[in-house]
């Protein structure tokens, strides 16, 4: 089949209308209690059902006329969870983490176009805490084995009785731990989506956290989840999924609310960029859609006076509730004439850094207008789960203005022949620096790494040089000088004049090289 496929590894998938074209495939992976059987891919919770219709069509934002839906994806369906009380369980004494990789090996195995994994459970037991989680880690172990593959996970809902007695939204600025990321959204290879929601204020509906999403940060501080999507707010405040109950209830559609439903949302859009962008990278595919992202700028209570003149702090806490935001696929698809990406994916070797000019236009910095520089890098490392620090090579970035490309690299490769390069460039190239925010400190723990800078008067930028992007790999455990480290990286340029931006810089800069130098 020529469309991406999305791996829905849940409680099975019904007959629904509105699915049962778009399902591929089905498997059921056998629980140690009997709960799921070999023979049983049915969906006897409807967890399942819903989630899928999600990751098909996206978010709806009510009922669509009669053939306005259309499957843009394939839906292969694990079914690891079973009905118990009205809800999706799993076997805790089977071990989830055997059926999921058996559930993801065997879809690899039967079906090529299968690129999407949407995992939309947790375990509650398990809290992001020190060491990496179990499940978060066979999802990394898996991603390791199978490159091509996009793992997305739901963060995890608080349940009602931990909210009792809280300050919304205080408690997820300041969270305590057991309203932390579950297991196995801690997985640092797969993009982690919490929830929010349109909530009605007096000035119109503001992208709200819901009161129910799980908060980062994730392991070793990585900025998780990354994303969020909407997915209710419960109490009747719901999003529109496909009914599981349709037979029994007369409607295609339902409402329901959680950060399952948020998760493949964010399944959906990169099955869309995997069918636009064939034969891009994972880490490209991600970074488009980190690229997308926004944080909202009007939030609810005390989550609106965290714009970073808290300092890192407040930085860190938004990062931790809203991630980079929520994402806009007709953003990750296209440039438009105020808003240019340019992309490069690649490899880079241990110790070794890539190096961008990028020229941008004088109107750029001369014209009035609210102008950004947005930078996003995504990578996938390699892991040893038997290790603490399971992750191998770390990447950062920096960009610099107001000098040429060549006096740049000549500061890290001077740098490079002495002790402490990191403190040498710094202080050489303290005027040049462009101060990016959130800064490295915050985000170079993280295998998915945004931050930007916003001007509303005339930016300290000379046209006449380029702006330099320097891309670093620098090792963790791993010792193999010989490892090429797969990444994507990507500048966003916007400005809000009337600019054709998008022609000015193709004009100044058709090619944007990459030239490799010293070690770090």
């Amino acid at each position: 089949p020529g469309m991406p496929g999305v791996l829905v590894v849940d409680s099975g998938v019904s007959n629904h209308p509105l699915l049962k074209a778009a399902i591929g495939g089905r498997a059921a992976h056998p629980s140690a209690s009997g709960g799921v059987a070999a023979d049983w891919d049915i969906d006897d919770a409807g967890h399942g059902t819903s989630v899928a219709g999600r990751a098909l069509y996206g978010h709806i934002e009510g009922p669509p006329a009669p053939g306005a839906l259309r499957p843009q994806a394939w839906i292969y369906s694990a079914k690891v969870m079973y009905g118990y009380h009205g809800h999706a369980v799993f076997d805790v004494e089977s071990l989830v983490e055997g059926q999921l990789r058996d559930a993801v090996e065997q879809a690899v195995q039967r079906h090529e176009n299968c690129r999407i994994v949407n995992v939309s459970f947790g375990n509650l037991d398990a809290v992001a805490k020190g060491d990496q989680l179990p499940i978060a880690k066979i999802v990394d172990e898996l991603s390791a084995a199978h490159p091509e593959l996009l793992f997305v996970i739901s963060a995890g809902n608080i349940p009602d009785e931990d909210l009792e007695g809280l300050a919304y939204p205080e408690y997820l600025a300041e969270p305590l731990a057991k309203h932390r990321l579950i297991d196995p959204a801690t997985a640092v290879r797969a993009l982690s989506v919490g929830s929010i929601h349109r909530m009605p204020s007096g000035r119109g509906p503001v992208d709200a956290p819901s009161r129910f999403t799980r908060v980062g940060p994730g392991l070793y501080s990585t900025i998780k989840p990354e994303l969020v999507e909407y997915g209710g707010d419960g109490d009747g405040d719901g999003v529109l999924v496909v009914n599981p109950r349709w037979q029994s209830e007369g409607s295609l559609f339902t409402y329901e609310s959680g950060t399952s439903y948020s998760a493949p949302v964010v399944s959906h859009m990169l099955a869309v960029l995997s069918g636009a962008f064939a034969g891009a990278s994972s880490a490209l595919l991600k970074a488009l859609l980190l690229s997308s992202a926004s944080v909202p700028v009007r939030r609810p209570g005390s989550l609106g006076d965290l714009d970073g003149r808290g300092g890192a702090g407040d930085i860190a806490s938004l990062l931790a509730v809203y991630g980079y935001g929520k994402p806009s696929l007709e953003h990750a698809l296209y440039s438009d004439y105020d808003r240019v990406l340019l992309k490069h994916e690649g490899t880079i070797g241990v110790g070794r850094v890539h190096f961008f000019p990028l020229m941008l236009p004088p109107e750029f910095v001369g014209e009035r207008g609210a102008r950004s520089i947005e930078v996003t890098l995504a990578f996938d490392p390699p892991i040893d789960i038997s290790k603490q620090d399971y992750i191998g090579v770390s990447m950062d970035y920096r960009l610099y203005k107001n000098a040429s490309a060549d006096r740049i690299m000549g500061v890290y490769e001077d740098a490079s022949k002495g002790a402490g390069s990191d403190e040498s460039v710094g202080e050489a190239l303290k005027k040049n620096k462009v101060k990016l925010i959130p800064g490295s400190r915050i985000r170079d723990s993280s295998t998915h790494q945004k931050s930007s800078v916003t001007y509303k008067a005339r930016p300290s930028i000379d046209p006449l040089y380029p702006l330099v992007l320097a891309v670093s790999c620098r090792k963790r455990w791993l010792k193999d000088g010989r490892h090429a480290q797969k990444y994507a990286v990507i500048v966003r340029v916007t400005h809000d004049s009337e600019l054709d931006l998008y022609d000015l810089i193709k004009e100044r800069m058709p090619v944007a090289p990459s030239t490799e130098r010293v070690p770090v």
